[in-house]
């Protein structure tokens, strides 16, 4: 991250800014504001961290371009991704960026291991929010690729007890501060 140049490559591949550029910075932005978000001379973090969220930090679509296309090596999606993280242990985990997050690892961990889109979907957006959609649900269980009755859950992945261990043991470690 001390080695942007600010060339805007990332900027130039990034599939969010193509799709809508309005509620979404440039990913160099993000590797900046991490950058002193986790700087150790900062005295408060969050002074980098709210405007990070409110000009779209969550609204990142992993495609990962900003990697693929930066000249010096920076990975701006692992400055978001960092910088998510910090929002979540400060406490600044409203709105649907976050709650996608966490339903994602509830389904992965907590749940059978695999994704479960229409629960990801409930929990992430609300029941309210996903009655509007009931057009593309009926679309997708014609088509067969959505099954209704998913939302029960299916059978677990082979080897999805030892996920949940690694998952506790770095919730542990990180507890009693051995990672950070």
């Amino acid at each position: 991250q001390w080695d942007c140049i600010l060339c805007g490559c990332c900027a130039s591949e990034c599939n969010k800014l193509e799709a809508d550029a309005s509620d979404y910075m440039q990913p160099f932005v993000f590797t900046h504001a991490y950058r002193a978000a986790d700087d150790s001379r900062s005295k408060d973090p969050m002074i980098h961290l709210k405007p990070a969220i409110a000009n779209g930090l969550w609204n990142c679509v992993h495609c990962q371009e900003c990697v693929d296309r930066c000249p010096k090596g920076i990975s701006s999606f692992g400055d978001i991704e960092s910088l998510r993280v910090m929002a979540m242990k400060k406490g600044l985990n409203e709105g649907m960026g976050p709650a996608h997050a966490e339903a994602f690892l509830l389904d992965m961990v907590e749940g059978d291991g695999r994704l479960n889109e229409i629960k990801l979907a409930l929990r992430s957006e609300g029941v309210l929010a996903n009655t509007t959609k009931l057009d593309i649900a009926y679309n997708l269980m014609k088509a067969g690729k959505m099954n209704p009755l998913h939302i029960f859950g299916g059978e677990k992945i082979e080897g999805h007890a030892e996920l949940v261990k690694m998952v506790e043991a770095a919730r542990k470690a990180e507890k009693e501060g051995t990672i950070k």
